[in-house]
């Protein structure tokens, strides 16, 4: 038997559908025990909260949500829900099903399959939809998602020097120069080298990071954000980009975006990374404007900081707790309208 003593899932959150009874209720209370917090989903209230009622004795935080998988409009409430209450979702089970029991295959009319299909795949499809818009978003960059590709290179880096760097380690590196980084990842592990042997493994984390960014193809900027971007270059707003990364240039020209940033401020051009505000003050002073007529889209804690240190608006685009102290979060930039800045 796997012993679940092995891993943590401690703040991460699992959507569990036909989580009431059978192998949706045993999924999820293995979730409840690795310490996640865990939203079940089904037909049927009271097997839920049955179940419910088990995961909190283990004290895992828990959600019920009765709804029909069969039908669009109930799988975006679930995953709504599910948002509203917990701020993110990390784990999707889909495990809800129908079958024809009640009949036959030779005996199935149209009306049966149509709800075994609804439920089956329909509903499987977009729930798997639903969920997969909420977790790209979560995975880090305002404008394209490149916190995963950051995320697998330093773990390799890690591994390599066998240790392991999960991802909640990783959460402490948005924002933070490579150096500063890769500093922070050594002492995950423990670890100390002199400068050039320092040096050295972040070279290779880099590259092993710029072979992951020259597979990216143009669909991975975030749903609304080259929309967005098109409208406030349209209303006549100048638009820069500020980001600790060495690359960013290369990922602009990879996703086709270079042409709509007026000024491009990244780790070749400052000294300091996040939160000092060097890097919003230099764009600020490229594009001619004062920091006060400035606003700043943050994914990260030490980006916001370093927004409000240089005296600039500044909204959050991902978790509310995560970004508290931005003037204002927002999920991404799907039917955001420029009314926000």
């Amino acid at each position: 038997m796997f012993d679940l003593n092995q891993f943590s899932l401690k703040d991460k959150v699992a959507l569990v559908t036909g989580g009431g009874r059978g192998i949706g209720q045993a999924i999820a209370f293995g979730f409840a025990r690795a310490g996640a917090k865990v939203a079940i989903t089904s037909r049927k209230a009271p097997d839920l909260e049955a179940t419910a009622c088990q995961m909190e004795d283990v004290g895992c935080e828990t959600l019920v949500i009765p709804a029909h998988l069969g039908k669009f409009d109930e799988i975006q409430r679930v995953v709504d829900t599910v948002l509203q209450k917990f701020g993110r979702l990390d784990i999707l089970v889909n495990n809800a099903g129908a079958s024809p029991a009640i009949a036959s295959v030779l005996d199935t009319d149209e009306r049966l399959w149509e709800t075994i299909m609804n439920v089956n795949l329909k509903g499987v499809y977009f729930m798997s939809q639903a969920a997969a818009k909420v977790m790209k978003k979560q995975g880090g960059g305002v404008i394209v998602n490149t916190a995963r590709y950051h995320y697998f290179a330093w773990k390799k880096l890690a591994n390599e020097l066998d240790f392991d760097f999960s991802e909640k380690d990783n959460e402490s590196l948005k924002g933070v120069s490579r150096m500063e980084s890769l500093e922070i990842l050594l002492k995950v592990g423990g670890l100390s080298f002199d400068d050039e042997t320092k040096l050295a493994l972040a070279a290779r984390k880099n590259q092993w990071y710029v072979d992951y960014i020259n597979s990216m193809e143009e669909d991975e900027v975030l749903p609304g954000a080259k929309k967005f971007i098109e409208r406030a270059r349209a209303a006549g707003l100048k638009i820069a980009l500020g980001s600790a990364s060495k690359n960013a240039l290369t990922i602009l020209n990879r996703l086709k975006l270079a042409d709509y940033f007026d000024v491009v401020i990244d780790g070749t051009k400052v000294s300091r990374a996040k939160p000092d505000p060097e890097i919003f003050l230099l764009a600020a002073h490229e594009l001619g404007l004062p920091p006060s007529d400035c606003v700043v889209f943050e994914d990260a804690k030490a980006g916001v900081e370093a927004a409000k240190k240089a005296g600039m608006k500044c909204i959050g685009v991902g978790i509310c707790s995560e970004l508290a102290d931005a003037d204002a979060v927002i999920p991404g930039f799907e039917n955001i309208d420029l009314c926000i800045l």
